[in-house]
């Protein structure tokens, strides 16, 4: 599918999940905004294409999780992935990013929390590699 847009937003108290499969495609936009008390889990799964868009927003008290995992011996090309961890006291965050055959992607992820231990892990094995980077504060 190309040109497509998914936008999932999830507010208020409760643990909220949510799961987006992006198989293949151009110019797709995906974004993601969760915020409020509870936990949130974000993942999009069997990532592939080219020129996607990528947003990640998550907010609140609790634990923070996203995960981004390429499909398997998928070639990506020229996406964009921005996430954005942030909460209060008591709010682990962590990310895990695993892309297969990247071309040129650009990559930020930023963790707000000056007081919690946070977690990340990138795994990005790319032919010709964009712009990548993790802010901490």
């Amino acid at each position: 599918v190309d040109t497509s847009s998914v936008s999932v937003a999830q507010q208020g108290a409760g643990a909220k999940t949510a799961v987006v499969e992006l198989t293949s495609g151009y110019n797709n936009t995906v974004s993601v905004s969760q915020d409020g008390t509870g936990q949130h889990s974000a993942s999009i799964l069997n990532f592939a294409g080219s020129a996607n868009s990528i947003t990640l927003n998550q907010t609140g008290a609790s634990n923070n999780s996203f995960s981004v995992v390429g499909g398997q011996g998928t070639t990506n090309s020229a996406n964009t992935i921005t996430a954005t961890q942030s909460g209060n006291v008591g709010a682990d965050k962590s990310f895990t990013l695993n892309m297969n055959g990247t071309v040129g992607a650009s990559v930020t992820v930023q963790q707000t929390n000056p007081t919690q231990a946070n977690t990340g892990s990138m795994t990005i094995p790319c032919q010709t590699c964009g712009a990548y980077s993790y802010i901490r504060n």
